[in-house]
């Protein structure tokens, strides 16, 4: 019985480990933000699906390792969010404010190629006057 308690706990430790977010520091706009860090094709998919919401200092940062036409879709979300694209030295090359659930199917994509896209509330963009060119650091 307790070889088998053992290899339970390893189990579960292990998906804890590999499940937990990666959370980083990331500032736009004077704007201090946890972010979640996403890298792999599921959690990119998964984005902010299903949640209920976002707290006001928290993002979600999709990063890639070549630059792209990313885009963002609004299946299963429950609340609208500002979709942020960056380039490799961190600066803003588009955005979309008040990308809203019903929205779903459409996909939201940048003008300009990008290695990142930030998710966060939506409001963000127009309450830290963020503009295409506004430097971020934390990519």
């Amino acid at each position: 019985m307790r070889p088998l308690f053992i290899i339970v706990i390893f189990c579960v430790l292990g998906i804890y480990i590999f499940n937990r977010p990666n959370i980083d520091q990331f500032i736009l706009e004077s704007q201090e933000l946890q972010v979640e860090r996403v890298t792999s094709s599921w959690r990119k998919t998964k984005g902010l699906s299903g949640r209920d919401f976002l707290d006001e200092s928290a993002g979600m940062l999709f990063a890639y390792s070549e630059p792209d036409y990313y885009g963002i879709w609004m299946p299963k979300m429950k609340f609208a969010i500002d979709i942020i694209w960056f380039d490799e030295l961190c600066r803003v090359v588009d955005f979309k404010e008040n990308v809203v659930p019903e929205s779903y199917p459409e996909i939201f994509k940048p003008k300009i190629q990008a290695y990142y896209i930030l998710e966060v509330n939506a409001g963000f963009i127009k309450r830290h006057a963020v503009s295409v060119g506004s430097k971020a650091s934390g990519c």
